[in-house]
């Protein structure tokens, strides 16, 4: 990969949110990163735990003002959060019957 960078006019980019691929993929020449929602979803499913506290901190230092506008974004990701709840309220039903 390396070798290919240095001695084509290719760019590499790395199609990952894996802070390990990408650290490899730099150290061997990438040049850039995308990812899609689906690669992003799988790579916090795997990790985290080394994931929560970075987005925590993003979203603590984001202004209202910018969260509100993603417009329709944020009236998706309010549904989906209440899904999300509402599923963990079931779960923890079924997982842990009432005493």
């Amino acid at each position: 990969m390396y070798q290919m960078t240095q001695t084509t006019p290719t760019c590499l980019w790395n199609d990952s949110a894996s802070i390990e691929e990408l650290r490899y993929s730099i150290e061997h020449g990438a040049v850039g990163a995308t990812s899609n929602p689906v690669i992003v979803l799988d790579v916090l499913k795997k990790s985290m735990d080394e994931w929560r506290p970075k987005i925590a901190k993003l979203i603590a230092e984001m202004p209202a003002t910018e969260i509100d506008s993603f417009g329709s974004t944020v009236v998706t990701l309010r549904q989906f959060l209440a899904a999300a709840a509402e599923l963990n309220a079931v779960i923890r039903e079924i997982m842990v019957p009432p005493v």
